[in-house]
């Protein structure tokens, strides 16, 4: 955990995510405690990543240059895009998650097969 924080610190330092493509308005460096780990164990942690790859209408992931396609790399769910719009998970909508989750995987499996 140290090597990651100390990773990220010195990105937030450059003002460039050279790692993740992050948006540098975004970045904030980590040195303020108190430090809270939340571990990830079968119903503990996090439910969802509040941001996500960025992607197009066909679910593939795009570069964070360019925003031209990766050839082959497409991210459905929690995992793509900002859907969430922010910091929350609504937890108030039912089948929220994986109905993005499905109609993701429906949309690049549409795209692939039209290949």
């Amino acid at each position: 955990v140290q090597a990651t924080v100390d990773r990220y610190n010195e990105l937030c330092a450059k003002g460039s995510d050279d790692d993740f493509g992050k948006n540098p308005t975004f970045m904030r460096a980590i040195d303020t405690p108190p430090f809270i780990v939340v571990p990830h164990e079968f119903g503990m942690g996090l439910s969802a990543i509040i941001g996500g790859l960025l992607i197009n209408a066909d679910n593939q992931v795009l570069k964070a240059d360019e925003h031209t396609p990766i050839d082959g790399l497409f991210a459905v769910g929690n995992v793509s895009g900002c859907f969430y719009g922010g910091v929350d998970y609504p937890m108030d909508v039912l089948g929220l998650s994986i109905g993005r989750a499905i109609t993701g995987g429906y949309l690049a499996g549409k795209h692939v097969a039209s290949l």
